[in-house]
């Protein structure tokens, strides 16, 4: 599985360059010219599989950018799942929610009208004190 990394193919891409670059000075050394060398055998097996490997090292760029687009889409995903689910426990707690808002209303509104009868007994109570008897 390691020659699937780009790491790997980095390096192998270097190891082929080293005997393409080591091949043409033996070349040069014997006095064979530019021209010539491109014709020889070895010359070309090693041009081959630096191509093979740069062939390689594209691909697996193109792999990662595309798993690294799959990645952000599952956590956007996930979110968008998560705001759904969100949204539904709050709509299924304001569907529970309106018996206890009505009765929270009514006990707002029986405390209220409590205290408005009370207001009136005082007042009453008052207005009966402060009234002299003739």
């Amino acid at each position: 599985m390691g020659s699937k990394q780009k790491q790997t193919k980095l390096l192998q891409r270097e190891k082929f360059e080293r005997r393409l670059a080591q091949r043409k000075t033996v070349l040069l050394g014997r006095g064979i010219d530019q021209k010539q060398q491109v014709k020889d055998k070895i010359i070309e097996h090693l041009q081959a599989e630096i191509n093979r490997i740069e062939n390689a090292i594209v691909l697996i760029s193109n792999r990662e950018k595309m798993l690294e687009k799959v990645r952000i889409q599952k956590l956007e995903h996930a979110e968008q799942r998560k705001v759904k689910r969100e949204k539904a426990v709050k709509k299924e707690a304001k569907l529970a929610a309106p018996g206890k808002e009505k009765k929270e209303k009514k006990e707002k509104k029986e405390k209220k009208e409590k205290k408005e009868v009370k207001a009136e007994e005082t007042k009453a109570v008052s207005s009966n004190q402060e009234t002299p008897s003739e």
